[in-house]
C-alpha cells in the first residue's frame, strides 16, 4: 500500500517537473522582450533608428531575443499616427510593421510580410 503511494507520488512529481521544463524551453523559443532607451541600443541601431524616425516622436524602443537573434521594435508617432518599423542588431533595417497583419497573425497564425 505504501509502495504505491510512492509510486503516485513519484509520478506525480516527474509530471510536475516535466511541465515546468517544458514551459521553460516554451518561454525561451518564444523570446525575451525588454523596453529600451536609445541610448541604450548599439550604435549602428541608434543611427537608423535615428535615420527611420527623422522628426517623428519615439515612443518605445523594444529589445526581442529570439533564437540568439536581436531585434530592436521601434514604435514612432508622426503626424498624429502610429508607426512601427524593426531593426537588426547590426542596424539592418528589417521595415515597417502592418499591425493590422500583425494583429491578424495572433488570431489565425498566419505571417506578416513586413514592407520597406
Amino acid at each position: 500500500m505504501l509502495r504505491n503511494h510512492c509510486i503516485k507520488f513519484g509520478l506525480v512529481a516527474f509530471t510536475v517537473s516535466l511541465a515546468i521544463v517544458a514551459n521553460a524551453f516554451a518561454e525561451e523559443k518564444e523570446g525575451k522582450e525588454e523596453k529600451v532607451s536609445l541610448k541604450d541600443c548599439p550604435a549602428a541601431v541608434q543611427k537608423t533608428i535615428k535615420g527611420k524616425a527623422a522628426d517623428a516622436k519615439i515612443e518605445e524602443i523594444e529589445k526581442q531575443t529570439t533564437d540568439s537573434k536581436v531585434v530592436y521594435e521601434v514604435d514612432i508617432e508622426k503626424d498624429g499616427k502610429d508607426q512601427t518599423f524593426r531593426v537588426a542588431e547590426d542596424g539592418q533595417f528589417l521595415g515597417w510593421v502592418d499591425e493590422e497583419k500583425d494583429e491578424s497573425k495572433e488570431h489565425d497564425g498566419k505571417d506578416k510580410d513586413d514592407k520597406d
